[in-house]
């Protein structure tokens, strides 16, 4: 990625873009309502991907793990949000696609940031949280997120819920129109 030069003016547009296109959807993260103008950086990618991370005001920073927003713009126009705690080289990541931007290219957005993280920050270890995929999140579970991180190498923690993935891919091998029920993606979580 190559990062690009922003002057505090342009480090604020972007910051009211991400709360404008966030409060569009309802959404809000801290790293960006609590976002310091002076930490917010830009990436430029192929594909017309950029990605713009936010980090927040010295006062609100906290103190063990560090949290670090971001918002990527396909073709300037932002397709997805969320944000990594980073402690050491370990990173629990959420990504959170827009609906009209779903399916398409999420996966190659995902990698980017990921990518990013890791080439920024010197993350070594990504973690994605529960909540990403269904746990209190009902959206997580009508889109079947579990899928979403599973096809891009992210695996359940334990034996049992591993092998229940494995169960679920091979009913998908088998019937093409399968669809994991509501209860077994809760299990995931």
């Amino acid at each position: 990625p190559k990062q690009v030069s922003l002057t505090l003016k342009e480090q604020n547009y972007l910051l009211n873009v991400a709360k404008a296109s966030l409060a569009f959807y309802y959404r809000e993260t801290e790293p960006v309502t609590l976002a310091d103008a002076n930490a917010v950086k830009l990436f430029n990618y192929n594909r017309g991907i950029t990605i713009a991370l936010f980090g927040m005001k010295p006062s609100r920073i906290l103190s063990i793990e560090s949290y670090i927003g971001y918002m990527v713009f396909k073709n300037t126009i932002p397709v997805a949000y969320g944000g990594g705690w980073m402690f050491g080289d370990r990173c629990k990541i959420g990504l959170n696609i827009y609906p009209p931007f779903r399916k398409g290219e999420s996966g190659i957005i995902f990698a980017e940031v990921l990518r990013l993280y890791h080439q920024f920050y010197k993350q070594q270890r990504f973690m994605v949280m529960p909540y990403q995929f269904g746990k209190g999140n009902k959206e997580g579970l009508q889109s079947a997120a579990f899928w979403f991180y599973y096809k891009l190498g992210f695996r359940p923690a334990t034996a049992a819920l591993q092998q229940l993935a494995l169960d679920e891919v091979a009913k998908k091998q088998a019937v093409k129109k399968y669809r994991t029920p509501f209860a077994v993606l809760q299990k995931f979580t």
